[in-house]
């Protein structure tokens, strides 16, 4: 169990979920800054994701050092901007959360301020954009030809979008009364559910037609290269035996972070289509938040292992 843990990289799969979360929920909160005409829900829905995101960002960012060796030497990363994605990654992440942070104070302030506010509000956004590349190029290195793949970028960015909206959404149901925003909302929250999903699926499906190719693609990667293509593709061959060797949570992933969302996604369609129940609507939301996100943690589990060392 030791082992499996430390494989898995528990600590690196927590980090990477809780502030993709809070990416996603930003993005969301940004987007509705210009959409939204209910002020009063407006201010309130902002409030909440952003006192929600802060403490959850900071867990995430705690998180990130436990798996260094001498974590009070993490600030020495900051260093290597210039060379290291890893550097990259943690003056993304921290300049979001201090974004955050100002963020969420301004919503304390009134609608004379929100000029303001939808600056920050788009440089917190944008701020995770980077924050999800950096942590996406930090995998896709030569060295881990398990990881390096288009995939994993598609996975971690469908994974803010997935969450993100689904936490947006259970925090609307505790906050409005009135079935017409949370009609509107809901119209949104689908819209991102569903699109997530799909991406999601792609690169689900992406990642394990690669892994599956072993040698064949490592011959189109690496332009032919003899002795490349076949460290590659046994690389690829120990990736591949790592999730057949693990079909609990490959399954996982595909019904929880793919399935579930889509078919939740086009129930939330028809019930603000044909007008039903939103009561059913908010349980809806409550549960598919719980089960995509253990279907993205699965997914997350298996990714962190197939990164194990071949060699």
């Amino acid at each position: 169990m030791v082992d499996f843990f430390h494989e898995a990289q528990i600590s690196l799969v927590v980090f990477t979920l809780l502030s993709q979360i809070v990416v996603g929920a930003i993005w969301i909160v940004t987007v509705g800054e210009f959409l939204t005409s209910l002020p009063a829900f407006r201010q309130r829905l902002g409030r909440l994701v952003t006192w929600t995101g802060v403490p959850v960002l900071g867990l995430a960012l705690a998180f990130s050092t436990t798996h260094l060796g001498r974590p009070l030497y993490a600030w020495r990363a900051l260093r290597a901007l210039g060379t290291s994605w890893v550097s990259r990654e943690i003056w993304a992440f921290s300049i979001l959360f201090g974004l955050l942070c100002l963020y969420a104070y301004l919503w304390y302030r009134d609608e004379r301020g929100a000029r303001h506010r939808r600056l920050v509000a788009v440089l917190t956004s944008i701020a995770g954009v980077l924050g999800i590349i950096t942590q996406s190029q930090l995998y896709m290195i030569p060295g881990r030809p398990q990881w390096n793949h288009f995939s994993t970028i598609l996975l971690f960015g469908a994974t803010a979008m997935m969450l993100g909206a689904l936490l947006v959404g259970v925090i609307t149901t505790l906050i409005a009364h009135r079935e017409a925003p949370l009609r509107a909302m809901y119209q949104h929250l689908a819209a991102s559910l569903l699109g997530a999903a799909a991406l999601y699926g792609i690169g689900f499906i992406a990642r394990i037609i690669y892994l599956a190719q072993g040698q064949d693609a490592a011959g189109v990667i690496l332009g032919g290269a003899a002795t490349g293509a076949e460290t590659v593709g046994t690389a690829l061959t120990v990736g591949w035996t790592i999730v057949g060797a693990n079909p609990f949570l490959s399954s996982m992933e595909l019904l929880l972070a793919v399935a579930v969302p889509l078919v939740a996604g086009l129930t939330l369609v028809t019930i603000c289509w044909h007008k039903g129940s939103i009561k059913l609507a908010n349980r809806l939301i409550h549960s598919t938040l719980g089960l995509v996100f253990v279907g993205t943690l699965a997914g997350r589990v298996i990714f962190y292992l197939t990164g194990k060392p071949w060699f």
